[in-house]
């Protein structure tokens, strides 16, 4: 059993509630356990439930209509009706409610005592924190991104781009006429068989001039001979 809040002006001088319970032998009552509550340790917990820094808390005695804990600037409202704040009931019977401007979400439970928790959190700082996740999350994801567009380029570089220009260098040498020049690209995929196969190329090539030259030689000889 929870008495209406009162002002204790005997001893503590303080606003209060008590608790009471039954104690019973059997089905007879033999006795009542009292605990006295300062309303005053209710509002510093209260005050540590609420989730943002601009979040209200309200905590509030239901059956006799009172104000037992606010976190909002309207503190003197404590002890007073719920209808000392004048959202208060709307937001009893709503997710979203706006006050002085800015909306804010509701989360509320009555107690079975009757007392009531009402939580209002400002939307604004609620998504904003998830907005700020959310762009975190995107710039990692962009950076993450840029990091593995930056490795493949590197390893076309590393893989494909030099390669090519060292095929291309050794090719135009040959073109040149330079055919005792070497590939040098000891690789085991396609770039690496195909500096195999400008080697074995230009090997032939030289065996040919060399072949070739040898019959111009010949001819001459047997030219020189004949005449």
């Amino acid at each position: 059993v929870w008495t209406d809040p009162y002002y204790d002006g005997t001893g503590t001088y303080a606003f209060m509630t008590t608790v009471g319970c039954g104690i019973y032998s059997g089905n007879s009552l033999i006795g009542m356990s009292t605990v006295d509550w300062e309303l005053s340790a209710i509002a510093e917990s209260v005050g540590t439930i609420c989730p943002t820094e601009h979040s209200l808390a309200l905590f509030a005695d239901m059956t006799g209509d009172t104000i037992l804990a606010y976190t909002g600037r309207e503190a003197q409202v404590v002890g007073q009706s719920l209808g000392a704040l004048e959202w208060a009931p709307e937001a009893l019977h709503t997710s979203r409610i706006v006050i002085s401007g800015e909306t804010y979400l509701t989360f509320s439970d009555t107690l079975s005592n009757g007392m009531l928790i009402l939580i209002l959190v400002p939307e604004a700082e609620l998504f904003g924190d998830i907005t700020r996740t959310q762009l975190m999350t995107v710039l990692a994801m962009v950076l993450a991104g840029i990091l593995i567009v930056a490795g493949i380029i590197l390893m076309l570089n590393r893989f494909v781009s030099r390669p090519i220009a060292h095929l291309a260098k050794k090719a135009e040498a040959i073109g040149a006429g330079n055919l005792d020049i070497q590939m040098d690209l000891a690789t085991r995929d396609e770039f690496g068989q195909l500096a195999d196969s400008f080697d074995r190329m230009t090997c032939d090539l030289r065996q040919y001039i060399e072949h070739l030259g040898q019959v111009m030689v010949e001819k001459e000889r047997i030219g020189t001979e004949l005449n």
